[in-house]
C-alpha cells in the first residue's frame, strides 16, 4: 500500500475535517475537477485515527484515484444537537469545493459513522456517485450497537445498554434517529457493496442484511462476508479485500445478499 509519505495530504477546510490525498507525483495545485484521475470519498468510523483511515485511502490511490477523506469528530456522538449538523455541512461544502460537484467514482463508508455521515451529507445536497462501498455497516441504530461502537464490544455492559435505551427514548434523540434512518433510505440509487464480518460484535452481517433488505434495491446490492471483526477485514485479509473491491469497481461482483454463513474465499 501507499505509505503516507508517498502522497500529498492536504486539508481542504478551515477546521481540518476534510483532507485530499493525491500521489506524490501528482500536481497538488491542479483542481481535482480538472484531473483525469477518478475521485473517491472515504468516510471513517467513529473517532478513527488518520493512520487507520490511510489504509483505505491507499487502497484507492493504488487503483489510480484521488481520494477525499474525512472522519466526524468524537464529540458529534456526544453532543449531536450541537455538533452534527455543523460538521455535516462543513463536510458537504468542502466536498463541493474540492470536486466542483464532479461525480465520484465511489463512496467508501466505514462503519455506521461513515455510512450515516454519507447519508446526511447527501441529504444536505445530493452526492453524485457511481458506486458505494459500505464496510462493517450500515445497520439500524440500536442501544446495543451504539454502546458496542462507543465503549467496545466484549465486556458485559448491560447498564450502558439500559442507559442508551432510555436516552434514545427521549423525543429529541428519537427524532435524530428517525432522521438518520430516513437519510440512509434516500442514498443514491447506485450499485452498493456491503462488507461484513462474522466476528463483528458491533454490527454483524445479520444486522447489515436486515437494513439492506429494507432500504437497498436487491438488484443493485451485493454483499461479502469475511471471517473478521468490526472494520478489520482489510487488516486481516488485505489481498481478498482488494480483490473484492477491484471486482466490484469493475462490475464483476454478482448482485444479491449471500447466506449469512457464507465466507469470502481466502486464497492460499
Amino acid at each position: 500500500m501507499y505509505p503516507s509519505a508517498n502522497f500529498h495530504d492536504l486539508t481542504v477546510d478551515a477546521h481540518g475535517l476534510v483532507h485530499v490525498a493525491r500521489p506524490i507525483h501528482d500536481d497538488p495545485t491542479l483542481p481535482l475537477s480538472h484531473s483525469p484521475r477518478p475521485i473517491v470519498l472515504v468516510l471513517g468510523w467513529w473517532n478513527a485515527s488518520p493512520h487507520h483511515v490511510h489504509k483505505y485511502v491507499s487502497l484507492h490511490l493504488e487503483r489510480g484515484a484521488n481520494v477525499i477523506y474525512a472522519t466526524l469528530p468524537a464529540h458529534c456522538a456526544a453532543v449531536p444537537l450541537l455538533a452534527l449538523d455543523r460538521n455535516i455541512r462543513r463536510l458537504r461544502e468542502a466536498l463541493a469545493r474540492a470536486t466542483d460537484d464532479r461525480p465520484l467514482a465511489a463512496v467508501h463508508a466505514l462503519s455506521n459513522n461513515g455510512a450515516y455521515a454519507y447519508a446526511l451529507a447527501n441529504a444536505v445536497h445530493s452526492i453524485r456517485t457511481l458506486r458505494t462501498v459500505c464496510d462493517s455497516g450500515p445497520a439500524f441504530l440500536t442501544p446495543e450497537n451504539l454502546v458496542a461502537g462507543t465503549l467496545g464490544a466484549g465486556a458485559e455492559r448491560a447498564w450502558a445498554v439500559a442507559a442508551a435505551r432510555r436516552c434514545l427514548g427521549f423525543a429529541p434523540h428519537t427524532r435524530i434517529v428517525d432522521r438518520l434512518h430516513a437519510a440512509l433510505a434516500d442514498l443514491p440509487a447506485c450499485p452498493t457493496l456491503l462488507l461484513g464480518g462474522h466476528r463483528d460484535r458491533v454490527i454483524p452481517p445479520a444486522a447489515i442484511a436486515e437494513l439492506a433488505r429494507s432500504f437497498f434495491a436487491p438488484e443493485r446490492t451485493a454483499a461479502v462476508w469475511f471471517d473478521s471483526g468490526h472494520v478489520e477485514h482489510l487488516r486481516r485479509f488485505p489481498d481478498e479485500y482488494r480483490r473484492v473491491v477491484d471486482a466490484f469497481m469493475c462490475d464483476e461482483v454478482a448482485m444479491g445478499i449471500p447466506p449469512l454463513d457464507e465466507r469470502v474465499k481466502v486464497e492460499e
